[in-house]
């Protein structure tokens, strides 16, 4: 240590059983001790409390590391799950609204079926009462006496709306009585003030004052009353020209309204044509994207075949069936496939129907013409049903393993025809090269040679006794087996009639393969005719070569196919979409300018005039108003003013007359005073009781009205009742007609009830079938990834929580060491610092312990392909007639730690005594690593599969996984995602050097 420590022993000795007490070594902490054995000279050594404890910590970080991986992969499984059920639960959702839909559809046809129901039994009561003569005649007689009380209701209403009419009348009068008493007043008022100024000017007369401001007065009035006398004429002349303008106006403005509402609703019509139309366009825009989508896939290829009249009618039916397997509709031997989606998969890049793929499985046409020709064959036509068979085996083989799909039943049906399928590019040449097996025992035994496939003349008959011969020697295996030369011989059988190639894959380099620039999956699909006349494969109908109306030459197909693939939009229904398509557009166009034109050019000038008029027509009836108000105004005041004048002139004729003239106006004026007030006195008590009869002629009008309502229900409801008895009547007649139309509605309601039924049942077992089960599946599948994650994650934590646990352990004890370690020195000053050798860290000494048993450990190869054995000369080892083989897949220990050993020419690994396979049948085997590493950058990276492949997943950017094996692939580092089969590029992690 580095540190000067002075403590005296018994501080020390405190401090040391404080630590360890706290670190409870001896109880916790057990070492690994192994017993000793008596018979031995020596003892092997105790494991000390430190390492048990490092350990301790070394396996529970290894615990941790592989509980995260089966987390990770829970999780995994558990996100899958979740978009697996997507669909299943989308699909039984919309049944499920369907079914709801239909249950609605079924009670309104159940409650209309009663309602007919009803209806019948009534029926059949009118017929029983029709039957019988008693109740017919009573309810004759039930419509004589409701006659007459209809009559009785229908005077009592009358009576009584003539007393609502006689007391609106006596209203009415006295309303107008009140208007005439109230003038009345008001003049018996006016007289009276009259009466009061001419006793007024009687009296001053006598007192001989006022006559010159009388004679002024009378001249001013004079004046006033010339002055309205003239406005009023001029502006009764202005009114009458104002009223002329405004009528005018107004017959102007009724025509231009005609005319805008004519406009206004060719304007509507032509905006709905222009809708419906821009709706048209948009649908037919979308048929059109659909056929140009469709025309750039195989489908579309089948499609304009099907429709291509220059064919023969055989050849358009097989490009027809082969539409419809693309777009499994299942119709094709009632096999539609659960795995295949056009709709998501249709002619994407890499799957086989697109035109891509379609045309680059022309070279194997071309390889297999070849190979035909140099075995003096004859070339099979190209069966379009047979090319989509083989299209859809193809893309089963990207998303499932490397196999037939007929042997996966569990991942749903598949078309009971099979097929060869080839891994890697020029596939024919792989079925070809499958000969050399022949080759290589016709070397060792050339009497075999009479079973070559290659003679020039080669018969059903003798191609089946060399297939029956060469099974006997093992190259083609029964029970079910690999068929070592069965892609071969498949290629060389005489009876060829039919065939159908496809490819499908990603393209991308291999360091395997270096001739080729990609890696696919091929899948041709024969159809093969037996002697005995029965089919090989029946993709298609025997005997397709000898009929000029079925199928397609080799050469037609390709010429077919390059004319199409150079321009796919010359296909006939897209012609036919894109001419709807432009003569949509053009209707739109056409509507567009109609709708402009009724708009623009007719019906806003249309309405710009009728604002104009409008407002001409307001502003010339605001003028009246103002003008009718000026000659209201002015002869009011002329009114005045004459009366003004008159009194004026009164009065100076008053004060001009003689004395005696002068006391007898005054005594007539008294006189006419009092007459005046009592003639107001009676003109306001008449008024008076006049308003009092109006109050209660007002105040008996409601209830008589009441009364009217109540009297005119009641003549309502009896005439109801009388016409519901006479059409009692009038159906008692018709009764059988009307029980016969009651049985009709009761059928037709029971049919449509039972067709809705039908149509909810149907709906129900759907969804309750195959859709619910899915759903169940999927949902469980969910709930079972859910609970294996949350068993995952829980035993993750437990694993960490250990981990804690394990690395405090070690902590305490080497505290305790450190304590101890102090009791042990001497009290003085430490001036140098020992040297020691640096602890491992359980990681580092767990990589160097995996690195030791890597580089000791013996080598294993495992077989990516079956493999022959052979001995130290070259020579096949044989057990009898069978050549011994080992199958792919099988690990075996390479011996001389897998040295490579050359004979004739060829690579070999030594598996045994005088045993030998070849290397290119085999691939080393992976190193086991324990490392977290996270992935680089910020994008998402591919990830691989064992051969290098990649195999469509991807890693999450920057996040940290847990890797256990590592190994070389293709001369390149990959490093494998614990608990996957995901492998992933050394130069994509984030590797510490």
């Amino acid at each position: 240590m580095n540190k000067k420590i002075k403590v005296t022993s018994a501080a020390a000795a405190v401090l040391a059983s404080l630590v360890l007490a706290n670190a409870n070594v001896n109880n916790e902490v057990k070492a690994d001790t192994k017993p000793v054995n008596p018979t031995a000279k020596t003892t092997e050594k105790a494991q000390t409390p430190e390492e048990a404890a490092r350990a301790n910590v070394a396996s529970a970080q290894k615990n941790v590391e592989t509980e995260q991986g089966n987390v990770d992969k829970a999780k995994d499984d558990l996100d899958q799950a979740k978009k697996d059920a997507e669909k299943p639960d989308a699909d039984y959702k919309t049944q499920s609204n369907k079914v709801d839909g239909l249950k609605k559809t079924v009670d309104q046809k159940n409650d209309a079926l009663t309602d007919a129901k009803n209806k019948e039994k009534d029926a059949k009561a009118l017929v029983d009462e029709a039957n019988n003569s008693a109740k017919v005649q009573a309810a004759k007689d039930a419509v004589t006496k409701q006659n007459g009380v209809v009559k009785n209701a229908n005077d009592a209403k009358t009576n009584a709306e003539k007393a609502v009419t006689d007391k609106q009348n006596e209203i009415d009068k006295l309303g107008k009585d009140v208007k005439t008493d109230t003038q009345d007043v008001n003049d018996k008022t006016a007289a009276k003030n009259k009466a009061d100024q001419d006793v007024q000017n009687a009296s001053d007369a006598l007192k001989g004052t006022g006559v010159t401001e009388a004679k002024d007065a009378g001249d001013i009035y004079q004046g006033n009353v010339d002055k309205l006398t003239q406005n009023i004429e001029r502006n009764r002349g202005v009114l009458k020209h104002t009223q002329d303008v405004l009528k005018d106006n107004q017959d102007t403005l009724k025509g231009i309204n005609r005319k805008l509402d004519k406009a206004k609703s060719d304007t509507q019509t032509a905006k709905a044509k222009l809708d419906t139309d821009k709706i048209t366009l948009g649908k037919k825009k979308q048929d059109l994207q659909k056929a140009k989508d469709l025309a750039n896939t195989a489908a579309g290829f089948f499609k304009s075949l099907a429709e291509d009249q220059s064919l023969t009618d055989e050849q358009r039916e097989d490009a027809k069936t082969a539409y419809g397997i693309l777009m499994n509709d299942g119709k094709f031997k009632n096999v539609k496939l659960t795995w295949y989606h056009p709709d998501q998969q249709l002619g994407k890049d890499g799957d086989a129907t697109s035109l891509a793929e379609m045309k680059s499985a022309l070279n194997d046409l071309n390889d297999l013409v070849n190979v035909r020709n140099s075995y003096k064959l004859r070339v099979p036509k190209v069966s379009l049903t047979a090319m989509a068979v083989a299209m859809m085996s193809s893309d089963y083989l990207l998303t499932h393993n490397f196999d037939h799909p007929i042997n996966h039943p569990e991942n749903g049906p598949f078309f009971r025809d099979e097929e060869d399928i080839a891994e890697y590019a020029d596939q024919v040449d792989q079925y070809m090269d499958e000969k050399h097996w022949i080759d290589d025992l016709i070397k060792e035994h050339p009497e075999y040679a009479q079973y070559r496939y290659d003679t020039g003349n080669l018969t059903y008959s003798q191609w089946e006794k060399n297939n029956k011969f060469w099974e006997k020697h093992g190259l083609i295996l029964s029970g079910g087996g690999d068929y070592v030369i069965g892609h071969y011989i498949s290629m060389v059988n005489p009876y060829q009639d039919g065939i159908g190639m496809a490819h499908a894959g990603v393209e991308y380099s291999t360091d395997i393969f270096p001739e080729y620039k990609y890696k696919r999956v091929y899948n041709p699909t024969l159809t093969e005719e037996r002697h005995d006349g029965s089919t090989y494969y029946d993709i298609v109908p025997a005997g397709l070569e000898d009929n000029p109306n079925k199928g397609f030459t080799i050469d037609q197909y390709k010429d077919l196919v390059n004319s199409y693939v150079a321009n796919p939009e010359k296909a006939s229904f897209v012609q036919t979409a894109q001419a709807a398509a432009n003569s949509a557009k053009d209707a739109v166009n056409a509507d567009t300018q109609d709708y402009n034109h009724n708009l623009n050019d007719i019906q806003k000038p249309l309405e710009y005039q009728v604002k104009k008029f409008n407002k001409a027509i307001q502003d010339t009836q605001d003028a009246i108003k103002r003008i009718n108000k000026q000659i209201s105004d002015d002869q009011s005041d002329l009114l005045t003013q004459k009366d003004n004048l008159k009194q004026a002139t009164d009065r100076y004729k008053t004060l001009t007359a003689s004395q005696d003239e002068k006391v007898k106006n005054y005594k007539a004026a008294v006189k006419a005073q009092k007459e005046a007030e009592a003639a107001l006195k009676t003109a306001n008590d008449t008024l008076t009781q006049t308003k009092s009869k109006l109050a209660q002629a007002q105040k008996d009008l409601p209830p008589l009205k009441q009364t009217a309502t109540d009297k005119g229900n009641t003549a309502k409801a009896e005439q109801t009742k009388l016409d519901n008895l006479k059409q009692h009547v009038e159906d008692l007649k018709n009764a059988k007609t009307i029980l016969a139309d009651a049985k009709k509605a009761v059928t037709d309601a029971e049919k449509a009830y039972d067709t809705a039924k039908k149509n909810y049942d149907d709906a129900n077992e759907v969804l309750n079938g195959d859709l619910k089960t899915n759903k169940d599946k999927a949902d469980a599948k969910v709930a079972a990834a859910q609970k294996a994650y949350d068993e995952a994650d829980a035993k993750l934590q437990t694993a960490k929580s250990k981990l804690a646990q394990a690395q405090q352990k070690l902590q305490d004890i080497l505290d305790a060491e450190y304590a101890q370690s102090i009791i042990a020195s001497t009290p003085v000053e430490t001036k140098k610092e020992d040297k020691q050798e640096p602890v491992k860290t359980p990681e580092v000494a767990k990589e160097t312990e995996t690195k030791t048993k890597v580089s000791t450990a013996p080598k294993k190869i495992r077989l990516t392909h079956n493999a022959f054995v052979y001995n130290k000369h070259g020579k096949l080892v044989r057990k009898g007639l069978y050549v011994k083989m080992l199958k792919r897949g099988k690990t075996i220990k390479a011996l001389k730690n897998a040295k490579i050993v050359t004979i004739k020419g060829k690579e070999y690994y030594q598996i045994g005594k005088n045993q030998f396979i070849k290397v290119a049948n085999t691939k080393l085997t992976t190193h086991k690593v324990h490392i977290k590493v996270r992935i680089k950058g910020n994008k998402k990276i591919k990830m691989y599969n064992r051969a290098g492949k990649f195999n469509k997943h991807y890693a999450r950017p920057n996040h940290t996984y847990t890797f256990n094996e590592k190994a070389k692939i293709h001369g390149k580092t990959y490093y494998k995602i614990a608990g996957t089969n995901n492998w992933i590029p050394a130069k994509k992690l984030a590797l510490k050097k």
